[in-house]
C-alpha cells in the first residue's frame, strides 16, 4: 500500500475524532485491505488523540479487547459482511434484508416497488452473472396486518386478498394435509436486474435511465419505463430462477442517445448488453445466420459504467439472491465465446486475508499512531487487528460452504447433476463459547513471532 493512502494525522492539532472518523470510513470503502480488521482499526483510528498519553489511551480503552471483538464483530460482519450481499446502504428503508448470509429480500408490506441494489457492481470490461430464486411471500393475514388503514387497494387486488384469507382460514384446521396449507400469494411482483447508483430506490428496475430489468408478469423487460413484452421472455414465479448477464465492453455503448439500451438482436458479440435466464434457459430471440446462432439480448449498445444487480418487490414478493461462484443453473448454450467471458459477480469482492498475512499488511496503517503505544499496547493492538480478521476469515469460510450446500440441494431437488461442485467440507468455526476462545487463543500463540 503507498504511503499516500496511509492514515498519517496531519500537523494541525484540530483534528477531532468526527473529522478522522470520518477519514477513515472513506479509505474503509475504497480500500478492501481495511477490511481485515474494519472494527479494530475504526475503533483506534477514530477515537485516537493524538496527544494523549500511553496510559491514557489504556483508560479510554482505544484499543479493543478480545473481549469486546467478540461483542463487536460479528455486529460489523452482519452490516458489512464479506462477500457480495444486499447492501443495506444501498436500499430502499420500505425493504429488508432478514438474513444477510442468505442474501434474501423481503417488503415490510407495502404498495409500490422499491428497489435494493447489492455491494459489489460490474465495472467496464468484464462480463459477470448472478441468479435469483423467487421464493413464496409473506402470508394473505401478514400482508393484512401490515397493511395501514388508509390503504386503498384496487378492486382486482382487493378481492384477491379476500380470497386468500378465506383460503388461509379453511388451511388452519387442515392439519392433515401440511402440504396444502403454504401461504396464498397476493399481489406480490419481482422485477430485477442492473442498476447503476444513480438509480431511483423509490421506483422498479427500469424506471429511469439508470437501470434495466425484467418483471415477472409475462417476462417483459423494462428501461425507462418502456415496456416490451415480445422480446422472447418467459413469466416466472416462486420456485424458478432467472439468471442475470451483463456483458461490458472496453469499446462498448451507443453514441445515440434513443437507441442505448435497445432490445433487439445485435449481430455484434463485442457490444455491451443483457441477457436473461430462466431455469437455465436464456431467454429471447434466437436466428441462425451463416451457421452461427446469434440473439437472445435482452438490452443492446447499453452504455460503459458500474451496474449493480438490483431487484425491486412489490407487497407480497421475496427473493434470494446467489451470487456465486457456483450455480443452480450455471450459463450455457449461448453464442459462440459468450459463455467463457462470464464470471460470478463474487469475484468482484476480493477474499478476505488470512490473518497473519492482514497483520503484515496493516502495518503500513497503523505506523504513523504506534510512537504513541507503549510496547505491550503495540503488541495489543497487533493482536486485536489478527483476532478480527481471523473471525472474518471464518465467517467467509462458513458463508461459502453454506452457499455450495444450497446449490447442492436445490440442484438436486431439480434432478441436475452435482458432479462438477466442489464437496462440502466441515467449517472450522463450528466450536463456540468456551472452546472457541480456546482456539482463537492457541492460532494466536502460533503468529506470536509475527505480531511482536
Amino acid at each position: 500500500m503507498s504511503s499516500e493512502r496511509s492514515l498519517t494525522p496531519p500537523p494541525s492539532s484540530s483534528l477531532n475524532a468526527a473529522t478522522n472518523r470520518k477519514r477513515v470510513r472513506g479509505l474503509m470503502d475504497t480500500d478492501p485491505l481495511l477490511h481485515a480488521a474494519f472494527t479494530a482499526i475504526a475503533q483506534f483510528c477514530t477515537q485516537h488523540n493524538y496527544h494523549a498519553t500511553a496510559s491514557s489511551l489504556q483508560q479510554q480503552g482505544i484499543i479493543p479487547t478480545e473481549d469486546q471483538l467478540l461483542v463487536w464483530v460479528p455486529k460489523a460482519l452482519h452490516d458489512r459482511p464479506p462477500w457480495v450481499h444486499w447492501n443495506k446502504a444501498d436500499m430502499a428503508p420500505q425493504l429488508k434484508c432478514p438474513d444477510v448470509a442468505r442474501c434474501s429480500v423481503t417488503p415490510t408490506v407495502v404498495r409500490g416497488y422499491r428497489m435494493a441494489r447489492a455491494s459489489q457492481a460490474a465495472e467496464s470490461g468484464g462480463a459477470y452473472y448472478y441468479e435469483v430464486l423467487m421464493q413464496p411471500g409473506p402470508s394473505a393475514k401478514e400482508i393484512a396486518a401490515g397493511l395501514p388503514p388508509w390503504a386503498r387497494l384496487g378492486p382486482s387486488l382487493r378481492e384477491q386478498l379476500e380470497a386468500a384469507l378465506q383460503a388461509e382460514e379453511q388451511q388452519q384446521g387442515n392439519d392433515d394435509e401440511p402440504e396444502n396449507n403454504s401461504p396464498c400469494a397476493v399481489g406480490g411482483h419481482i422485477r430485477l436486474g442492473w442498476s447503476m447508483r444513480t438509480g431511483d430506490l423509490q421506483a422498479p428496475v427500469g424506471y429511469d435511465k439508470w437501470s434495466y430489468g425484467i418483471r415477472d408478469q409475462g417476462g417483459s423487460i423494462l428501461h425507462r419505463s418502456q415496456r416490451q413484452d415480445d422480446w422472447g421472455g418467459e413469466g416466472f414465479g416462486p420456485g424458478d430462477l432467472i439468471g442475470c448477464a451483463l456483458f461490458l465492453t472496453a469499446n462498448g455503448g451507443s453514441d445515440n442517445d434513443e437507441e442505448e439500451g435497445s432490445a433487439n438482436i445485435s449481430t455484434r458479440e463485442d457490444s455491451n448488453h443483457i441477457r436473461f435466464f430462466k431455469n437455465g434457459t436464456c431467454m429471447g430471440t434466437f436466428i441462425l445466420t451463416k451457421g452461427k446462432r446469434i440473439g437472445g439480448e435482452a438490452f443492446t449498445d447499453l452504455d460503459d459504467g458500474v451496474y449493480y444487480p438490483a431487484v425491486s418487490l412489490y407487497l407480497g414478493g421475496s427473493i434470494r439472491a446467489n451470487f456465486g461462484p457456483h450455480f443452480v443453473y450455471p450459463p450455457k448454450k449461448l453464442p459462440a465465446g459468450l459463455t467463457k467471458q462470464l464470471r460470478p459477480l463474487s469475484e468482484a469482492c476480493p477474499v478476505p486475508m488470512a490473518p497473519i498475512e492482514a497483520v503484515r499488511s496493516l502495518q503500513t496503517i497503523i505506523k504513523p499512531y504506534l510512537h504513541h503505544l507503549t510496547q505491550d499496547q503495540v503488541h495489543a493492538l497487533r493482536q486485536a487487528i489478527q483476532v478480527e480478521a481471523d473471525m472474518v476469515v471464518r465467517a467467509y469460510e462458513t458463508f461459502q460452504q453454506n452457499q455450495l450446500k444450497w446449490v447442492r440441494q436445490e440442484r438436486e431437488k431439480r434432478g441436475i447433476s452435482v458432479h462438477d461442485l466442489p464437496e462440502l467440507v466441515e467449517c472450522e468455526n463450528t466450536a463456540t463459547g468456551e472452546e472457541a476462545r480456546t482456539t482463537g487463543k492457541e492460532k494466536r500463540n502460533a503468529v506470536a513471532d509475527v505480531i511482536a
